[in-house]
């Protein structure tokens, strides 16, 4: 790409302008031209402390962007605190006070300027902000809310010019006693921690009454939304899909069996689909005495889906406990809504996706665009299509990596806009930024993803490995074995996750252990390289040269395509397929894979 092209990226953006500068001008345009002269300065001075720049400076206005909305944010707050030192022996006619806007956003940079959605809503929430007070959106907020020694006040969603949704806005409350309120709305992850025992809570899968195999995918797809919904609540434990299928084959000792994973409920029901009608049976049964403590019969449009996943999700939450916050279960309710057939697609193409092949790849992106077809705003539609480019990107990050790349990260920035509270689509774009070296923000979206939803069994050892590619290994294995634990028959694929972690942690052991418990030619590309080196740095020079001659098959089959590659060519591909933050982890990768190639 050349170096002045155009091109998208994520960023903070900051915006100000004065209070009444027309009135400034009018009263006294030669003082105020030098004092706005003097605050430019300090607003220069401080953004570039915090890492920032200023873009552009037109007139009384401030347009800056920031790698960390935290910078931001915090850079806004002390400028704030310095003008009011400097206007405070001033009388009212010669003060110069600044509103204050900060987004997170998508943007176009073209040269030095930024343009698009994510500068016109900064410039936006700034209007909302008072006389020398910050507004910030929900974007912004989350990221920052347990980041920053400040308060907030929810202002609610306001219509903006030019804006087509509605954009939900917070104040900033600056005074050293406000910090850590939250006035007038707490929002569902961050309501406070009850102390309460997770339970634990298995969905069956709804037994398909559709006739016929063909619609398994969408009974299994039905119950795992359903899975998806119930993870939001903090004080639920919910078991993956995989271990929940497994447990629905013992159909004679399926409580029994549920007793000895320690599960406490389970839900299982049963679908029917006629042309456009649904039929929907569903029943909660206390695992410890087989009792059926709620059950329910829907029979509705198929368009109306959603509101029977969103009943079902608060009948079986709320006959488990009347103690879960009441605005979690709000938040559940939040998830936007469409209709049976862009749902449908949906389905189809997540299907696809678990194949793990190109083919199927490719596959799913034409049907995940059917879906948008359908309906346009459908967030997990472009969630689809950006994983069906990472995947491509991953399998072949050699000859397609700058396309495929720049398309997960585009259908990816297009999903959040939509739906910001989809933990999936979290940690996709956090896991995109991360190969992007974006470190800070690819941290901030992994870790919303884990507000958003901290007991997903098959995210959490993804975001484990992101985190051990940022520095902390340790938080890695964490995430990684809290997803065994919610997912003890765990797919084959989890234990790769666990493989490159313990490599991280020096744990070879372990690496070696994890990674050869399944298959290593089915997985990732350059697992049996993290086998080969695990080997070699702890001195078993053989097993080392075997796992590293398998690496290289997998390389030339599926990087080079038949062609032997230069085993420097080969360390540069390893080097560049690992995105690690620091540079001693990489190094580390590079004397196992030295080691192990010294005697080829």
């Amino acid at each position: 790409m050349a170096e002045n092209a155009d091109h998208r990226k994520l960023t903070a953006i900051l915006c100000a302008d004065v209070k009444g500068y027309s009135k400034l001008m009018g009263e006294n345009e030669s003082y105020t031209v030098g004092a706005l002269k003097e605050c430019r300065r300090l607003f220069t001075e401080n953004i570039q402390n915090h890492g920032g720049r200023v873009v552009n400076a037109p007139g009384d206005s401030i347009l800056a962007e920031f790698p960390s909305v935290v910078s931001a944010v915090q850079s806004a707050v002390e400028i704030q605190n310095q003008l009011d030192d400097l206007n405070a022996d001033l009388p009212d006619n010669r003060k110069m006070v600044f509103r204050i806007g900060v987004n997170l956003g998508d943007v176009i940079q073209s040269e030095d300027a930024i343009y698009g959605d994510g500068v016109n809503i900064a410039a936006r929430v700034e209007t909302l902000a008072d006389a020398g007070g910050i507004c910030i959106t929900r974007a912004v907020f989350e990221q920052i809310v347990k980041r920053i020694e400040v308060g907030f006040e929810y202002l609610g969603e306001h219509q903006v010019k030019n804006i087509a949704a509605p954009i939900a806005v917070y104040r900033v409350l600056m005074k050293p006693e406000d910090a850590g309120i939250l006035l007038d709305h707490q929002l569902a992850s961050h309501a406070p921690e009850t102390g309460q025992k997770p339970v634990r809570v298995a969905v069956m899968p709804f037994e398909n009454l559709m006739g016929g195999a063909e619609h398994d995918y969408f009974s299994i797809g039905f119950s795992e939304d359903l899975i998806t919904d119930l993870t939001r609540f903090h004080t639920l434990q919910i078991i993956s899909s995989y271990t929940s299928r497994r447990i629905s084959a013992k159909k004679d000792d399926d409580l029994e069996l549920a007793k000895e994973l320690a599960i406490d409920y389970l839900l299982r029901g049963s679908l029917r689909r006629q042309e456009d009608r649904l039929r929907i049976s569903t029943h909660l049964i206390d695992a410890v005495n087989g009792r059926i403590i709620w059950a329910e019969r829907y029979e509705t449009a198929a368009a109306d889906i959603f509101q029977v996943q969103d009943d079902i999700v608060t009948r079986a939450v709320g006959a488990i406990s009347s103690a879960i916050d009441r605005d979690l279960l709000a938040a559940a309710h939040k998830k936007p809504l469409t209709n049976l057939e862009a749902y449908d697609c949906w389905l189809h193409g997540m299907d696809l996706i678990r194949q793990g092949t190109l083919d199927a790849d490719r596959e799913a992106r034409e049907i995940f665009k059917q879906a948008l077809a359908i309906d346009p705003n459908y967030s997990r539609a472009y969630a689809g299509l950006s994983l069906s480019y990472f995947n491509e990107w991953s399998c072949d990050l050699w000859s397609h990596w700058a396309d495929a790349e720049q398309n997960a990260y585009h259908y990816a920035v297009k999903a959040l806009q939509i739906d910001d509270t989809d933990h999936i689509v979290q940690m996709i774009l956090g896991r995109i930024l991360l190969y992007r070296r974006q470190f800070e923000l690819a941290e901030q979206h992994l870790n919303r993803s884990l507000v958003l939803n901290p007991n997903d069994p098959d995210n959490l050892p993804q975001i484990g490995t992101c985190m051990a590619f940022l520095g902390n290994a340790e938080k890695g294995e964490e995430l990684f074995l809290k997803g065994l634990h919610l997912n003890p028959y765990r797919n084959m694929w989890y234990y790769p996750y666990g493989a490159f972690i313990y490599f991280v942690q020096r744990r070879y052991g372990q690496c070696i252990e994890f990674a050869l418990k399944g298959p290593l030619t089915d997985v990732w590309i350059d697992l049996p390289v993290y086998v080969a080196a695990a080997y070699a740095l702890n001195g078993e020079r053989a097993k080392a040269r075997y796992y590293f001659g398998i690496f290289l098959d997998i390389f030339r089959k599926k990087i080079t395509n038949g062609r032997a590659p230069d085993i420097i060519e080969v360390r540069d591909w390893v080097k560049m397929a690992n995105s690690f933050k620091h540079q001693s982890d990489a190094t580390h990768l590079l004397e196992g894979f030295d080691a192990a190639a010294e005697d080829l």
